[in-house]
């Protein structure tokens, strides 16, 4: 069953952090060969308020088969408390096109390698498009549900 239509991830390295290590993390989600099955991390260069350099790094996941071990990986990388959470918040993590948002604590992730569900700004941020047919609102919900039991 097709759980998303659509993943983006994005993280912002800003001067200083390790960038290899912040790929690493990215690429850690979707356990594949990214070059045979041919996908890229996106890699775009910034400015910060303070004129500091940053690198945005991005993953753009459409296939079905990348999507839904992308979700795989990252429900089981998420302990039972963090899955609750989202469950309970899921109403206002969706939107009215059925994009789920989430945030994962960046430092948790990079440092002891732990996903943690976070509002603040350093974090991994995760935007999935549900998957349903008809595309309504509680069929989007069931399937967070069976993502997150």
């Amino acid at each position: 069953m097709k759980l998303a239509h659509t993943i983006k991830l994005s993280v912002f390295v800003n001067e200083g952090e390790d960038e290899q290590l912040v790929l690493e993390r990215v690429k850690a989600f979707l356990p594949v060969d990214f070059e045979q099955e041919r996908i890229n991390v996106e890699r775009q260069g910034a400015e910060g308020l303070h004129d500091n350099k940053i690198i945005i790094l991005g993953l753009n996941l459409e296939k079905e088969k990348h999507t839904t071990l992308f979700i795989e990986t990252l429900a089981s990388k998420l302990v039972h408390q963090q899955k609750e959470l989202l469950l309970r918040q899921a109403e206002s993590r969706l939107d009215d096109d059925l994009n789920f948002f989430l945030r994962l604590d960046k430092d948790r992730l990079l440092n002891k390698n732990e996903c943690f569900i976070t509002e603040s700004g350093s974090c991994f941020h995760i935007k999935m498009h549900i998957a349903t047919f008809p595309a309504k609102r509680e069929r989007a919900m069931e399937v967070l549900r069976k993502i997150f039991k």
